[in-house]
């Protein structure tokens, strides 16, 4: 399924940024106070972001950056206009 680079952007910031540092939250606030299933919790949402990185590894696998849908093209990791 391809993605728009606004969903991919999205996607990509959830995984790298929110994710782990909501897993952090919740694992730190779980040792302050004594709160239950606090490991399982920490757990779930690693796995949920390495699921989700898997999938977006994939997306960003089928990009075509000649498709017409992508007008700017991608060489390495810099964004290259046609100007």
């Amino acid at each position: 399924m391809p993605l728009s680079n606004r969903t991919y952007d999205l996607g990509k910031w959830l995984v790298l940024v929110f994710l782990p540092a909501l897993a952090v939250l919740v694992k730190g606030l779980g040792q302050i106070y004594p709160l239950a299933y606090t490991d399982q919790a920490v757990m779930t949402l690693n796995l949920v972001a390495a699921f989700l990185g898997t999938l977006l590894q994939i997306s960003s696998q089928h990009y075509d950056p000649q498709d017409p849908q992508h007008p700017i093209p991608i060489e390495g990791d810099r964004l290259c206009r046609n100007d």
